[in-house]
């Protein structure tokens, strides 16, 4: 039996309508206080609401009660109205401060808004969890239900007020109500031949809904539902609805307090609240796309096949007009137009306007496939596809009016974070599997899938746009068409295809998202097809192995073999076992929820497309002309390898007209109120000029590197100069947008890569490359390859610096990263084919240089631009342990801080400490082969007369020159930080020697002790007093160590105590303090005296 309810098909209406309940949504300041009036308002909202779903004379009907009872209501307690009026419009600032906070994606909530964030939190749970069943039942009551301009006239005059008095759980309630009503009613409709019984019981649960609603709204929404029962009483059974009317009557409505239902469910507070207030802000917005509601795939497919060949060929009926339209702002431009964001007037509903030049259509002979591309998208109806809404046209262009697409290109976001995460892209390959059995069951082949003709919509969805290659196919054809890193190998043989050509271009694009750049790439077109007909391609290392095994079953050269295009279609893919957790019918009904959520804020927020230029001043139109004459076609000024001659004319021409501008035409916008820059639309239409040649003319010098080079560098020069000379808008895009595109950055990090390291080669294969600079003898002694090295990565910097994208900088940083690691291996490298004493070696002004650089990159590290980007990449990082099987795994932002050159810093700080070591045991290696007199001196046989304290010990003269000498030499080739460093090591070094080799290898008697202690203390210690004011404090142990073998006499306790080895008792015994000579060393040095063990000596 059909459908009887009355309709309207006055989506315009209906989407105003929502503008106005949208206010709804704003959540009450306090979720703990129930203001005496919220109940009575509920009751209000809940008559409005019922009266959607009735005929029109109980509308009618129904509307006059509830103006009545507005009127005697609201003129009821003003003054209350009036506290409530204040105390939403202080939490409405508040909201926003939160909300504020959240988009700066701080790791907590200021503390200013902490506590309003906790009031709120079991609120904003419930809205995460119903929001997006909310907005689909919203659109299928507008859809399914009777409209009248009185009901949208009672809200619109009286919904400021009501809206002041709702309370956010009262009004969810309701809704959840009413959604609920309507799908079982829906579901009865649609099983109205089961029996009796089983549809009254499907009924009865809607009594439990009664439990969220406090105890006076109980009774109006039940006389809501009995009056909603009469209505269905035209369509169903009489005598159905009579037995359900009676077991209604005898359902008990449970009641519940306002305490219980206010209360608030515990929950992760800030996660939820931030998912559940972006998904409220986005969802709930009445956007302009048809809805779907599909039971069975297959039903579905077949349908819209029927349908598809109906409206395939029907002709236009211009029902619209340019003057419909308020044009707004550009989204996006390409070879034969524009696309721009447009509004309808006569309901404000936004539309996405794709505007086609007559004239280049027809001059690059594309009429066949604007043809086709007009009569395919006015026939197919997809979840996952655009459609056109209108066509119309004029003298000049021709306009097809698409659905706005709020979330912007795929390509702009998998650019933006760099990859997607797995889940990510399982997601989205699934909604392409879906669109490509849709477009093949309509026999259409798509034949140019690739991530800019994929768009994002306002709740995460795919939708696949740009169908200028799409046609109708029932055979092979031989066309050669799409982007040349997702051509199918029998395009490129020629060899005539099909759809198989779709199901290849898949598994390119899940490499892609997976990845970050396609898997077949190279420096020209023929070495890439080569590539490609081979099937020639590497994992990267983070691939799971379902992602490996779903991408060779898909990138198959025999198209025999290609999972998609064999006996079983698309379900032998959606069988896969990497899609093993999609559930396809909640995905074609969009129940599912995405990884990615964009921010979208109203109906026209385009704020997720990148900025580009507008239609240009007349006064640029000669410009334009001239532009075209000289860099275009045959001109000799036409040339691939000269870029800086037409970034050069433009910049020159923005100059020449600065002031003409700024005094005559900003005057007449600001008198017309434009609002609008006349200087930034001037230069945006020459730039866009400049990118259009430059995107023509790098396509060609990318298989040339020294060309490609050049241009890149002019390419940058050019973009440094609009941004900072001229204050090019940031919002529009320049030319590193250009040097974005994935092929050609891949390509531009490359030749970073290869002359960077040609220029670190050089540098250090220079017969000047050790040398110290000028002016830096004395303190720092920075050597000409640290300061041509840190120059190189102050270049680099400064051109990844421009880069928009925080991914795009940080693939920048991990070249920089590399870079470093092989100025290491390449010092290496030089140390190991030195093979002098290393104070004669190269060893000294490799330590400066690597101790010079480590310092920079410390500097650079702590940063304001690093640190950015290290957040921005701890925040990834977030994400990934997030979607981490691993329930056991540390949250990374409870980990400590890592810089991103930490890891560097740390290898260049441990090769440091390596060869201060080897300077440091090069000098003992010296000190000690001088030492061997000293060493083997007869310490047990000295006299008083060997105590000379203006003389040290001949034995030790050449020791202690030895020392000397080889500190001031080291003090004179490496800087004061390092030697600062140096010394301290050598001071620790000598005194453990003098201890171990020394003390502890001869037999001292008191004179030979004083001797030792008038040498360490006389002659020792001063050597280092020029790099301290204190350095006794490096030779403590040492000097109480010589100070004990020089006491004229030890008592027979200390004696005893030192030969029974027991320490705490010699400590006891001795009169003289002891510090750092501990009990067990104490006994071992006293042994060594010739008055303790004479026998021995």
């Amino acid at each position: 039996m059909a459908d009887k309810r009355p309709r309207k098909s006055s989506d315009g209406f209906v989407r105003e309508r929502y503008k106005e309940l949208l206010p709804l949504f704003r959540l009450p300041q306090d979720p703990n206080r129930v203001s005496p009036m919220e109940n009575e308002s509920s009751h209000l909202i809940a008559h409005l609401l019922s009266s959607m779903a009735l005929s029109k004379a109980q509308s009618e009907e129904l509307l006059k009660k509830a103006q009545s009872r507005i009127n005697d209501f609201l003129g009821s307690d003003v003054d209350s109205l009036s506290n409530i009026s204040k105390l939403y419009e202080e939490w409405d600032s508040k909201r926003k401060e939160i909300e504020q906070s959240l988009s700066l994606a701080s790791d907590e909530v200021p503390s200013k808004v902490g506590k309003i964030t906790r009031m709120i939190e079991g609120t904003c749970s419930e809205i995460s969890n119903h929001c997006h069943e909310i907005s689909l039942v919203l659109t299928d009551i507008s859809k399914e239900t009777c409209r009248t301009d009185d009901l949208y006239l009672l809200l619109k005059e009286n919904f400021d007020k009501i809206s002041q008095l709702t309370n956010a759980h009262a009004y969810l309630s309701i809704i959840e109500f009413v959604e609920h009503l309507s799908n079982r009613m829906e579901g009865y409709v649609a099983n109205r031949e089961t029996n009796t019984g089983r549809a009254i019981d499907e009924y009865k649960k809607l009594g439990e809904l009664c439990v969220k609603i406090n105890k006076t709204s109980c009774g109006h929404l039940r006389t809501y539902l009995i009056d909603t029962l009469k209505y269905w009483h035209t369509i169903l059974k009489k005598d159905i609805v009579d037995d359900f009317a009676t077991c209604m009557k005898n359902v008990q409505w449970p009641l519940v307090t306002s305490n219980n239902f206010l209360a608030s469910p515990s929950a992760d507070a800030l996660s939820k609240f931030q998912h559940g207030l972006k998904r409220l802000m986005n969802i709930a917005i009445p956007f302009g796309s048809l809805s779907f509601a599909i039971n069975d795939w297959k039903e579905f497919l077949a349908v819209s096949k029927q349908n598809f060949k109906k409206k395939l060929y029907m002709k236009s009926t211009n029902d619209v007009s340019r003057e419909d339209f308020d044009i707004m702002r550009t989204l996006g431009s390409g070879s034969f137009g524009r696309v721009v964001l447009a509004r309808r007037k006569n309901d404000n509903q936004y539309f996405a306007i794709k505007v086609l030049d007559k004239s280049k259509v027809l001059k690059t002979k594309q009429v066949e496939h604007t043809l086709n591309e007009k009569q395919i998208l006015q026939a197919i109806r997809c979840p996952f596809t655009v459609y056109l809404e209108h066509f119309f046209q004029d003298n000049l262009y021709l306009f097809f009016v698409l659905p706005l697409i709020l979330g912007g290109e795929m390509f702009s976001h998998l650019r933006k974070i760099g990859k997607f995460q797995e889940n990510a892209t399982k997601f989205y390959a699934a909604q392409v599997v879906l669109a490509f059995e849709y477009l093949h069951y309509l026999d259409l082949v798509y034949r140019d899938l690739k991530p800019e003709n994929l768009l994002i919509d306002h709740i995460g969805y795919l939708k696949v746009t740009d169908f200028g290659f799409c046609k109708v196919l029932k055979k092979r054809t031989y066309t050669v068409c799409g982007t040349p890193e997702y051509l199918a190998p029998e395009i490129i043989l020629r060899k005539g295809y099909g759809q198989s050509v779709d199901w290849w271009t898949l598994g390119v694009l899940i490499y892609e998202m997976a990845a970050g750049y396609p898997p077949f790439s190279a420096k020209d077109t023929m070495k890439l097809y080569e590539r490609i007909v081979a099937c020639k391609y590497h994992f990267p290392t983070n691939f799971s192995s379902d992602v490996k095994e779903i991408i060779k079953a898909i990138l198959q050269v025999d198209i025999s073999k290609r999972l998609g295009n064999l006996k079983g279609g698309a379900e032998d893919l959606k069988h896969h076992k990497y899609f093993k957790s999609i559930q396809w019918l909640p995905l074609c009904n969009k129940k599912l929820v995405s990884p990615f959520i964009p921010h979208v804020a109203s109906p026209s927020d385009v704020s997720n497309f990148q900025r580009c230029s507008e239609e240009p001043l007349q006064v640029s139109s000669p410009l334009r002309k001239r532009f075209l004459f000289h860099f275009s076609g045959n001109s000799k000024t036409n040339r691939i390898d000269k870029p800086e001659w037409y970034f050069t004319q433009v910049l020159t021409w923005i100059r020449d007209h600065e002031n003409f501008i700024l005094n005559w035409v900003q005057p007449v916008y600001d008198d017309m109120g434009v609002g609008k820059s006349a200087l930034a639309e001037f230069m945006a239409g020459l730039v866009e000029l400049s990118l259009e040649k430059l995107q023509v003319d790098i396509e060609q010098a990318q298989y040339d590197d020294i060309t490609f080079s050049h241009v890149v560098d002019e390419a940058l020069a050019y973009e440094r100069e609009l941004r900072h000379t001229y204050l090019y808008p940031q919002a529009l895009p320049g030319p590193v947008h250009i040097l974005s595109q994935a092929q050609l950055f891949v390509k531009w990090l490359s030749m970073e890569k290869k002359y960077a390291r040609e220029k670190m080669d050089i540098m250090i294969k220079s017969e000047t490359a050790w040398t110290t600079l000028a002016g830096d003898a004395d303190e720092d002694k920075v050597t000409e390859v640290a300061h041509s090295f840190l120059a190189l990565l102050s270049t680099m910097s400064d051109r990844y610096s421009l880069l928009p994208q925080p991914g795009h900088r940080l693939q920048f940083l991990e070249l920089v990263l590399e870079i470093i690691d092989d100025l290491r291996v390449s010092v290496l490298q030089v140390l190991h084919s030195e093979h002098n004493d290393p104070l004669h070696s190269k060893l000294p002004q490799v330590l400066n240089t690597v101790h010079h650089i480590r310092i920079a990159l410390e500097q650079y590290d702590a940063s304001p631009a690093i640190l950015l980007l290290n957040h921005y990449r701890t925040q990834f990082n977030v994400l990934s342990a997030e979607e981490s099987d691993s329930k056991s795994r540390a949250n990374p932002l409870d980990e400590p801080a890592e810089g991103i050159f930490q890891s560097s810093l740390e290898l260049l700080g441990r090769l440091e400490s390596q060869l201060l070591t080897e300077l440091c045991d090069n000098l003992m290696m010296e000190v000690k082969a001088k030492s061997r007199p000293y060493r083997k001196d007869k310490w047990y046989g000295m006299n008083e007369d060997d105590v000379d304290h203006s003389i040290v010990t001949l034995s030790g003269c050449g020791m202690y020159q030895a020392l000397a000498d080889q500190l001031h030499l080291v003090h004179g080739k490496i800087t004061e930080k390092l030697f600062s460093t140096f010394w301290k090591m050598v001071a620790n070094n000598i005194c453990l020697f003098f201890l171990d080799e020394i003390v502890l290898d001869n037999y001292f008697n008191t004179h030979g002790g004083q001797v030792l202690e008038k040498d360490v203390n006389k002659f020792l210690i001063p050597l280092f007093q020029h790099y301290c004011e204190v350095p006794g404090t490096y030779f403590a142990k040492l000097q109480e160590v010589c100070r004990i073998l020089a006491l004229p006499t030890l008592s027979h306790s200390v004696k005893r105590a030192a030969l029974c080895g027991s320490g705490k008792e010699l400590l006891a015994a001795l009169d003289i303090p002891l510090i750092h000579v501990t009990g067990d060393k104490l006994c071992t040095v006293i042994t060594r005296r010739v008055d303790v063990v004479p026998s021995l000596m």
